[in-house]
């Protein structure tokens, strides 16, 4: 008995070590290796196909294939019975192909085998890892992993292999390792297939932003004579009209500053929901100063200055085609805030005809534009055109310039340029940013006080040196002047205009 029972497991044990690896595909199998798509797609095709001669499978010339869908008049993407046509054509007997999907930091490779008899699917087989290298596998064990659906294609016309009534063929049964079933080990399970990489949205932009800002202002203000060493006869009358302007040397002063768009439902792998997002961007002046002379000696004197421009907003953005170089739309609407500041102490030292006010603006901003990928990928241009609706503006600007003018508002127009190379570092990009935008601030009111402590009692205007500069006020004859009747000063709504010039640094994350 006990020698009856040492045969048997010696013979199991025989076969346990004759069983085969895997299923050999039959010599003369010939197939028609499809194009791979996503990234990198392209070497691990040619890496498959080396794999698969190797082990005898014959692969059909590109040039072959090409020269028969011409002839039947089938494009790249076969469908339906142009499998079995085509696979009779070149007497194929399986048709493969495979697609290259990147999530977040993990890259999966899945191949496909078709029949050439019927088109359908015969199984797949899969890679995946953390980079791209992982997927270089394919090169080694690809016909390891495909062999067995490979020796189950026919040729076109070929009859199905009958199986005996009752009888389970032998891909279907346990004892047959099947890898279509379930991934591979070091592979999560996918609940849902990802977007590509060629059609995902950003999730998050972050750029770091330098350039330039050039800015000219110029209007026409009644002051009165008086006041620049004129001695008319009648004083309270007596007005002229001089320019007042501001203009940037150059191209402008220097800024730097960032700029953050954030899209939360964009983050994970299907994107279901990446239209919404946020935008944080500012920018703040670098090295920029005011010269101006100074009322009494003629000395120079340098007014400290300082620009911030700062907007926070929710972007709205609608891509018109799945691929990332479609046009895409995106409507923002946020708050802002504009601040071109002048030291005041200094301010009040200069020639009183060169005097310009700061300029404090607070607005609701909403704009329009659109983007499009001139060369896929790799260069995008865009549009942007919006509207500024003043919400308020400084104190200091309304003090030197009119207390009772009302908040400005303004208008926006830029265009941008974004150049990626994926093939150096994905996500990163180099930009130029191009805009134009003003502010029209309509000043009301009489000036304040240029030192507040200094201005009790009473003196006529066009004599009075506490205040910023007295606008002409209408004449009341014999009586004292009514400082609120203010006839002079800027003459209409003041235009201010702005161009800014700027190279971006960042990257996408996708």
């Amino acid at each position: 008995m006990r020698r009856a029972l040492m045969s048997l497991a010696l013979a199991f044990a025989a076969l346990w070590c004759a069983r085969p690896e895997y299923v050999r595909a039959q010599a003369g199998q010939r197939a028609i290796v499809q194009r791979f798509r996503g990234p990198r797609a392209a070497g691990l095709r040619r890496r498959l196909i080396d794999d698969l001669q190797e082990h005898g499978v014959t692969v059909v010339e590109e040039e072959e294939v090409r020269a028969a869908r011409r002839r039947l008049g089938f494009g790249r993407r076969l469908r339906g019975d142009q499998y079995t046509q085509l696979g009779r054509e070149l007497h194929a007997h399986v048709f493969i192909d495979g697609r290259v999907r990147r999530r977040r930091r993990r890259w999966s490779l899945t191949v496909r085998v078709r029949n050439a008899r019927d088109g359908e699917q015969l199984g797949t087989g899969s890679w995946a890892g953390r980079t791209a290298r992982a997927l270089q596998a394919i090169g080694r064990n690809g016909y390891r992993r495909l062999s067995r659906h490979i020796a189950r294609g026919e040729t076109a016309g070929a009859q199905a292999t009958p199986v005996p009534d009752g009888e389970v063929p032998w891909w279907q049964r346990r004892d047959v390792e099947d890898t279509t079933e379930s991934p591979p080990e070091d592979e999560d399970p996918e609940e849902a297939a990802p977007r590509e990489t060629s059609t995902r949205y950003d999730a998050m932009r972050l750029s770091l932003l330098g350039g330039t800002l050039f800015r000219s202002m110029q209007t026409t203000a009644s002051v009165y004579a008086s006041q620049r060493g004129i001695m008319p006869t009648d004083p309270a009358t007596a007005t002229i009209d001089e320019q007042r302007s501001y203009q940037s040397n150059g191209i402008g002063h220097f800024e730097i500053g960032g700029r953050l768009e954030l899209y939360p439902g964009a983050f994970d792998e299907q994107q279901g929901f990446p239209f919404l997002g946020i935008i944080l961007q500012f920018t703040h002046s670098a090295g920029v100063q005011t010269n101006g002379f100074n009322e009494t000696t003629g000395d120079p004197v340098t007014v400290p200055t300082n620009q911030l421009d700062f907007f926070v907003g929710a972007r709205l953005r609608y891509r018109f085609g799945p691929a990332r170089r479609e046009p895409e739309f995106h409507l923002d609407a946020g708050w802002g805030a504009f601040n071109f500041s002048l030291g005041l102490d200094e301010l009040r030292q200069i020639q009183r005809d060169t005097i310009i006010p700061p300029m404090q603006h607070g607005y609701f901003q909403a704009a329009l534009g659109i983007e499009y990928g001139v060369v896929p990928t790799y260069l995008t241009l865009g549009l942007e055109v919006g509207a500024r609706v003043g919400t308020n503006i400084g104190g200091d600007t309304r003090n030197v310039w009119g207390v009772e003018t009302a908040a400005s508002n303004g208008f926006l127009l830029g265009a941008n340029m974004r150049v990626e190379i994926p093939e150096i570092v994905q996500g990163a990009f180099l930009g130029l940013n191009v805009q134009y935008f003003l502010f029209v601030t309509d000043f009301q009111g009489q000036v304040g006080c240029a030192v507040a402590e200094e201005c009790a009692g009473f003196m006529d205007p066009w004599s009075d040196t506490r205040l910023w500069e007295v606008w002409p006020v209408a004449s009341t004859g014999a009586g004292p002047p009514d400082l609120d009747a203010v006839v002079g000063g800027p003459s209409g709504p003041v235009v201010d205009n702005y161009v800014r010039l700027q190279l971006a640094i960042g990257y996408a994350f996708y």
